[in-house]
């Protein structure tokens, strides 16, 4: 395969992936409710937002934030576990002498 023929399939994917991933941007919408919820919030400020002012739109971004950080959160504690037990591992693996047979002839 010719150099220009790679060139040209790596643009191809490029750019289909790129499709792919900014060609729903557009219609990426919240759900009727939860844009209504907020719509709601904004124009009844004394009902939904708070003892702080803030709105029901706070609220969201802070369920956003928090469904985006556990999965790493998580992700990094076990991890973090597994490289530990790793560790331990090999320290007591080192610590205790090994045995070397002797072979006779």
């Amino acid at each position: 395969m010719s150099r220009r023929a790679k060139r040209l399939i790596l643009t191809g994917v490029v750019a289909g992936c790129a499709w792919l991933v900014l060609g729903d941007v557009v219609s990426a919408y919240a759900c009727p409710m939860c844009r209504e919820a907020v719509n709601q919030s904004a124009i009844n400020a004394g009902d939904a937002a708070g003892p702080d002012g803030r709105g029901l739109g706070a609220a969201f971004a802070w369920s956003i934030y928090i469904m985006i950080a556990v999965p790493y959160l998580m992700v990094s504690v076990g991890g973090f576990v597994i490289w530990r037990a790793i560790k331990r591992a090999q320290a007591a693996q080192s610590a205790t002498p090994m045995r070397v047979a002797r072979q006779t002839n």
